[in-house]
């Protein structure tokens, strides 16, 4: 078992590996694809029993190492031309062990908003911080699912649930590439009357002027859902 100065050692150094291949950075991206890095990071999410410890409010030297993992794992291929890391991580990686972490990550966000909603409250500080550190970690991991062909992109809803993950395509490099992203619990409080109005209005003819009106109107829908 790790001690609390190992846990905190590993988690800055995955931190570094993640910042090394931003950009994206094909050198560093190839380097850590052709090392040993994959399979420890295999190791991490495969791992049953791994002392985790608790993600303290202000207290960011301890993160959760699968979520590093996963983090790092779909920084590798970000933004990639070719797919030569993709077949790497397909024959390294434990996609049982990923699907069962991401099982794990829904089913406690899940419990919570079950648990917050059967009390009729409000989430206090720590379940909202649980949430969105939980619900960040199932980014990277839909990411890494979607990328390697694991699932199929509509198996991203849970049917009768909360949707906590979305995925949107993204023009790159002359490509189309799909990203997951974290769907922020407001997203329920905007009205039904802002968005049909938004859809009858926005310009479709390009993407780029269907954009620039979403991000023209975020404030307005921002602010009516901090409101209500």
């Amino acid at each position: 078992r790790f001690t609390k100065i190992e846990v905190y050692l590993i988690a800055q150094l995955l931190k570094f590996l993640i910042a090394s291949v931003q950009g994206p950075c094909s050198g560093n991206q190839d380097l850590i694809g052709k090392s040993d890095v994959l399979s420890s990071l295999n190791n991490i999410i495969c791992a049953k029993i791994f002392k985790q410890f608790p993600p303290y409010l202000n207290d960011p030297r301890f993160s959760d190492l699968k979520a590093l993992s996963s983090t790092l794992l779909v920084s590798v291929i970000e933004g990639r031309e070719d797919r030569i890391i993709h077949e790497q991580l397909a024959t390294k990686l434990e996609a049982n062990a990923l699907e069962s972490y991401k099982a794990k990550l829904e089913n406690r966000i899940y419990e919570i908003l079950d648990q917050v909603r059967s009390e009729g409250r409000l989430r206090n500080e720590e379940e909202s911080f649980e949430i969105q550190t939980k619900q960040n970690a199932l980014v990277s991991v839909w990411n890494l699912l979607i990328e390697l062909d694991i699932v199929p992109v509509s198996s991203i809803k849970v049917k009768g649930r909360d949707q906590l993950v979305g995925v949107i395509e993204v023009a790159w490099r002359n490509r189309v590439q799909r990203t997951c992203f974290a769907i922020p619990k407001e997203i329920k409080y905007l009205s039904r009357e802002s968005r049909n109005k938004f859809m009858d209005e926005v310009d479709l003819s390009t993407t780029d002027k269907a954009m620039y009106e979403l991000i023209e109107e975020t404030d307005l829908f921002i602010s009516e859902m901090d409101i209500i």
